[in-house]
């Protein structure tokens, strides 16, 4: 990857609301939108934030751990390197054991089921100074592959009637949309290894 710094400059706005721009060093002058330059200039600091928080690659996990009201479960998984049919190419396969029960070699439903994991999506940072309340109404504890990742704790709180708190590591991060954390629910209360 090339990382390359680049200065647009911004002159006069238009009567239609567009502004004139050019790129430093450049004699071409273009228009920008005024909305796309609002965008550039009226940054805030939540814009920076990766949202995409559950968005944990299977192959990095050897063990979720999944407490849910008095529930638990174990997803235990292993994953190895092998060659293709043609030995062209090195392509990931992985075993799973759910609750000490073998998932099917030929199974696919595991990978499908893994997708309620990587689907809630930070709506929003939360203020600084909030506070879990009670105890956690969903917890998942990730222990990856490798110590380099570090292993995951993330703790799902009530937070309003549209969102739930998450905190991870101990940190209270995001708002999440309730209806991502209820599906994810509903799909580990529903899933049956096969």
């Amino acid at each position: 990857m090339i990382k390359k710094k680049v200065v647009l400059n911004i002159g006069n706005q238009l009567e239609n609301g567009d502004y004139y721009v050019n790129l430093s060093g450049s004699p071409l002058v273009y228009t920008m939108t005024g909305a796309n330059v609002r965008g550039l200039v009226d940054v805030d600091a939540d814009s920076f934030v990766e949202k995409r928080f559950s968005l944990i690659y299977i192959h990095t996990i050897s063990e979720l751990e999944v407490k849910l009201g008095d529930t638990s479960h174990l997803y235990e998984m292993t994953h190895k390197d092998v060659e293709d049919a043609a030995n062209t190419s090195i392509i990931k396969e992985s075993t799973f054991v759910v609750d000490g029960v073998q998932v099917s070699a030929d199974s696919t439903s595991f990978n499908t089921f893994y997708t309620y994991f990587v689907k809630p999506t930070a709506s929003f940072v939360l203020p600084a100074d909030t506070q879990a309340e009670g105890s956690p109404l969903l917890t998942l504890r990730y222990k990856r592959t490798e110590t380099a990742y570090g292993d995951l704790f993330m703790e799902y709180f009530p937070y309003d009637d549209s969102f739930y708190a998450v905190r991870i590591n101990g940190v209270m991060m995001y708002a999440v949309d309730k209806r991502d954390v209820d599906n994810l629910i509903q799909g580990i209360n529903e899933y049956v290894p096969d």
